[in-house]
């Protein structure tokens, strides 16, 4: 996979056709995490194993970018400061799309750029998020 622009990526409340665009974004990451559950036992002969489908899954989406203050943009922020469980899709250029429930889990508002607000905030996952990719 080449390099991408974050500010090619999209993330949106709400999925499909009816899905806003919440701001334009500057950089984004997205980190993917399971652990697993060791079921090694002595009859495994020094082998490890684990439970298929067994852990916990993770995924958070950090965000940095300019928000200028429309409707879908101020319930972005205010969703976000009141930690509020919300559907998002986060579109990557390259064909990936991640869609879930998430809760900010820290938020931050900087200095006005341009008649802009800058923010950054990190979204962790509240249940099962999807992942589909396009060509």
């Amino acid at each position: 996979m080449s390099g991408f622009s974050g500010k090619l990526t999209e993330l949106k409340i709400g999925t499909g056709g009816t899905a806003v665009r919440v701001a334009a974004l500057k950089t984004t990451s997205m980190s993917v995490d399971g652990t697993q559950v060791d079921t090694s036992n002595q009859d495994d002969g020094a082998w490890g194993s684990t439970l298929t489908g067994g852990g916990k899954k993770s995924c958070s989406i950090e965000v940095k970018g300019l928000t200028k203050g429309t409707a879908a943009q101020n319930a972005f922020l205010l969703s976000c400061s009141n930690q509020d469980s919300v559907e998002y899709t986060l579109a990557f250029p390259f064909g990936l799309t991640a869609v879930g429930n998430f809760i900010a889990n820290g938020f931050k508002i900087d200095s006005n750029v341009d008649g802009a607000i800058e923010f950054s905030t990190t979204l962790q996952n509240d249940g099962e998020v999807t992942f589909t990719v396009t060509p």
